[in-house]
């Protein structure tokens, strides 16, 4: 046990000072427009009770506006110097969540019988990774998002070694809360408890599985409800299909399928224009506040439904196309200091190796249907993870595929691991 605790211990508190030195020399809170609809969303949520919004989900919305809700005064405004001051608090909560995460990073190698020092190996590159920590000064879900992805990881794994409905519980609530941080995430579920399934294969555990998929699913329809009740929207989030508008513009894809929708001609003259391939600046040339008329913004979702059903083959082509972009798409930090830079060139040079993630995939889908065991599902579980990512990021976004799929970067690189250790050991047998 000590042999596991120590390497762990020194690890975090060098990846402790890392992180120090970085907030201590790096660049200034980092501030995007999503963060603007998170907070407005927070303070939403505290003024009103009303738990959902069709602009940003409300897990992460909460967690940002919780340091002025504390202090009494949930309508600091946005860039004021309280606001400042709050989000001072979140940055170090995110940067505990981060390092919480090298502690499930190092126990979920061991889960999967990664020799102690590959283990290491993976959490000392991982605790580095600057693409992944440097989020953690950006007010964004990332951090979030990763932590209760690891979580996930390392609960399902815990499970494969023994099954308990308490900790099915607990995956039915981390796929909540991740779909109450990110609904990119509504379909996770379903892998998930049919790897559990088959994992098993009894009827315990089936019944089990089947009443949680359909908690989870009345999770799902509830705020869908809800939603609609309060801001007359069928669906989670507003940002989804403003996402799937960016895919139609930047894949140019043919809209004549939508002629009668309100913004048919609005778009048609846009991309006759040639202009930025972008929903935002799009949205903004029809009206600045394009968001106060939701009955108009009703209309955004069976035009891109439409659309896309109409050039399917193009717009599946077109999407798995850029897969490989989305691979080594560096995640839009911008880092001048010393040495951080550097440390920055090298990660992002790194992502190169993310490609290794489809032979290893290609191994653990051959062991995984030859035998049903503890550590080729552990493995598969492992694929799972950022190849859903992947795939749901390329089909549902439009750009900015680095910060995204830079939450499972930990996943793709213990591919990257799993591939390069059974390459030694068939290089071993050919020359033994």
């Amino acid at each position: 046990m000590k042999n596991h605790l120590y390497p762990i211990i020194i690890l975090l508190f060098i990846a402790g000072l890392a992180r120090y030195f970085y907030f201590v020399n790096g660049p200034d809170l980092f501030i995007s427009a999503d963060t603007y609809g998170y907070y407005e969303t927070g303070q939403k949520l505290a003024n009103e009770g009303i738990p959902v919004n069709d602009s940003r989900p409300p897990l992460y919305s909460f967690i940002l506006i919780l340091p002025a809700l504390l202090n009494g005064r949930p309508d600091t405004a946005v860039l004021s110097g309280l606001f400042f001051r709050d989000m001072k608090w979140i940055v170090i909560f995110q940067s505990l969540l981060g390092l919480t995460s090298l502690i499930f990073i190092y126990k979920i190698a061991l889960f999967l019988k990664l020799p102690l020092k590959a283990a290491f190996l993976i959490t000392s590159f991982s605790a580095f990774n600057i693409m992944v920590f440097g989020m953690e000064r950006i007010l964004m879900t990332e951090t979030l998002t990763v932590f209760l992805l690891l979580l996930l990881a390392y609960t399902v794994l815990a499970l494969f070694r023994e099954y308990s409905l308490g900790r099915s519980l607990l995956i039915w609530l981390i796929l909540s809360l991740l779909f109450l941080t990110k609904p990119l995430y509504f379909l996770l579920p379903l892998p998930v408890f049919a790897l559990i399934l088959y994992r098993y294969k009894n009827k315990q555990v089936f019944y089990h599985s089947l009443i949680l998929l359909l908690l989870f699913g009345m999770t799902v329809f509830a705020y869908s409800l809800l939603n609609f009740k309060y801001n007359q929207y069928r669906g989670f989030s507003r940002v989804g299909d403003l996402a799937l508008l960016g895919k139609i513009l930047v894949q140019k894809l043919d809209i004549s399928s939508a002629k009668n929708n309100y913004y048919y001609p609005f778009l048609k003259k846009y991309l006759d224009e040639n202009r930025e391939p972008q929903p935002f600046r799009f949205m903004e040339t029809i009206a600045p506040l394009y968001w106060q008329d939701r009955e108009k913004m009703n209309s955004l979702t069976p035009l891109v439904r439409t659309v896309i059903l109409a050039n399917f083959p193009h717009y599946l082509l077109k999407s798995l196309a850029e897969i490989p972009l989305a691979l080594v798409e560096a995640n839009g930090l911008v880092i001048h200091n010393f040495p951080f830079n550097y440390l920055f060139r090298f990660y992002r040079a790194s992502q190169y190796l993310s490609f290794l993630i489809f032979p290893a995939a290609f191994l653990i889908l051959k062991k995984f249907l030859e035998k049903n065991s503890k550590e080729n599902c552990a493995w598969f579980l492992i694929l799972l993870l950022p190849f859903y990512q992947i795939m749901l990021t390329v089909f549902i976004d439009y750009g900015e595929y680095g910060r995204i799929i830079s939450v499972t970067q930990p996943f793709s690189y213990l591919l990257v691991i799993y591939f390069l250790i059974g390459l030694k050991g068939k290089f071993r047998k050919i020359y033994q």
